[in-house]
């Protein structure tokens, strides 16, 4: 696709929302030409820093799935489902995490070289809350695996001047709590990306809190199983709604920190969500 094409199709006052198997978009051609900046796809050496701000070299693979900047970023597109991105500031970063909380997949991720895609400025829009407008403008921070390309996590911001609610757990005290809440467990990321976009899955969220109110969204999308008929392991999305209203009808003496999230999981198969819970709950306030 020509770029002056492309231009017209991101001039539209209404785009169709990206699919990740059909009818994608290649941003990445309209954002180099636009001047973002790539890296040196070619082997090089390159300085990066690192989640702590200290530099560091990290040597591009000559076979790494994502090697440059503007693949980073058209890849975070697909996986959030962004429709227009002309409101939208991006900028990516190759670089590593220290540390994580990912339950059972901490360990895949903290070290390994990662693109680290900032979305800033994003309002979300769901199909069954049309007219409904997103409470809160959203940066996301979308991590990929530089090597394999796969979606490591999608975290949108707390947003600024909101108290923060209790910490999420540790990725120990996590997996801990969901092996005992159902014998529940992260086993991998798919090779293969979501058969559905971030925002799609939060559409398959019917009858349920309502994503547009949430402070903060969180989501993996992840080989998961749990006890019973979901024994044998599937990918799913598995979206963590944070600082909604506490949820109704359970025990008041519940502290609020213990009812302020829930966690769905989404089969992008079938587009609907399968179960859901507050598993795993915050250090500070659980108890055993």
């Amino acid at each position: 696709m020509g770029y002056e094409k492309m231009k017209m199709l991101l001039e539209r006052t209404h785009i169709e929302p990206f699919s990740l198997l059909t009818n994608t978009i290649p941003l990445f051609v309209l954002l180099g030409g636009l001047g973002l900046p790539s890296v040196n796809a070619q082997g090089a050496e390159c300085a990066h820093e690192n989640e702590d701000g200290n530099e560091q070299d990290l040597r591009i693979g000559s076979e790494w799935a994502i090697r440059t900047n503007d693949v980073a970023i058209t890849r975070a597109y697909e996986i959030l489902g962004v429709s227009d991105a002309r409101e939208l500031k991006v900028r990516a970063t190759l670089t590593t995490l220290a540390e994580d909380n990912t339950p059972f997949l901490s360990t895949q991720i903290k070290g390994s070289p990662i693109w680290h895609v900032v979305v800033d400025n994003l309002m979300i829009r769901l199909e069954r809350y049309a007219g409904e407008e997103d409470r809160h403008t959203r940066t996301f921070d979308v991590f990929l695996d530089a090597a394999g390309g796969q979606l490591l996590k999608a975290v949108s911001r707390w947003p600024k001047g909101i108290p923060a609610i209790a910490p999420e757990p540790s990725s120990k005290s996590a997996e801990e709590q969901m092996r005992r809440a159902g014998e529940e467990r992260y086993h991998s990321f798919p090779k293969d990306g979501p058969g559905i976009t971030l925002l799609e899955a939060l559409n398959a969220l019917n009858d349920t809190e309502n994503p547009l109110v949430a402070k903060q969204i969180r989501a993996v999308y992840v080989m998961w199983s749990q006890v019973g008929k979901w024994r044998t392991p599937r990918p799913v999305w598995a979206i963590t709604l944070r600082g909604i209203p506490p949820i109704s009808g359970t025990n008041p003496a519940i502290g609020i920190n213990l009812r302020n999230h829930i966690r769905y999981i989404v089969d992008p198969k079938t587009r609907k969500w399968l179960c859901a819970s507050t598993s795993p709950q915050p250090d500070s306030d659980r108890t055993e």
